[in-house]
């Protein structure tokens, strides 16, 4: 899951510290160009289409190790030398082991960059209220 690949967290942990220095050092009177807003919005893009990328890129890794799992399940099927017993305990195996990488497959697929987005940053609420209350309609 994208949740654990420390190389994308590391990436999204980056952008997220240079966010916050960028919006730090915002002058305070607002601007309808670069504010916190919209360095936001720059961010939440990257993000997206880094996790994106990622999911892209980890489907067909998950299906070449399907395709040699299934290529090794029907050389243990066929195999005249081995006995049933030991065909099919290595089968159920293999198996096992297609079924699971093809449930993972299907749960990757099934995320969408922007549901990663917004499950991996629960914790920034606090801080998007922190962005509204810098913007146009701040009150302090």
């Amino acid at each position: 899951m994208l949740l654990k690949d420390t190389k994308t967290m590391d990436a999204i942990n980056l952008l997220g510290l240079t966010l916050e220095h960028d919006i730090d050092l915002l002058p305070l009177e607002w601007s309808p160009h670069h504010n916190a807003q919209t360095l936001y919005q720059t961010f939440k893009s990257t993000v997206t289409s880094l996790a994106h990328m990622n999911t892209k890129s980890a489907i067909p890794k998950l299906d070449r190790k399907i395709t040699d799992l299934c290529a090794q399940l029907q050389l243990t099927l066929n195999c005249p030398e081995d006995d049933n017993e030991e065909k099919l305990l290595a089968a159920n195996i293999l198996e096992a082991k297609i079924s699971k990488l093809s449930a993972l497959r299907h749960s990757r697929i099934c995320y969408e960059a922007d549901t990663v987005f917004f499950s991996l940053f629960p914790f920034l609420f606090p801080f998007l209220l922190h962005l509204h209350s810098r913007g146009p309609f701040a009150t302090t």
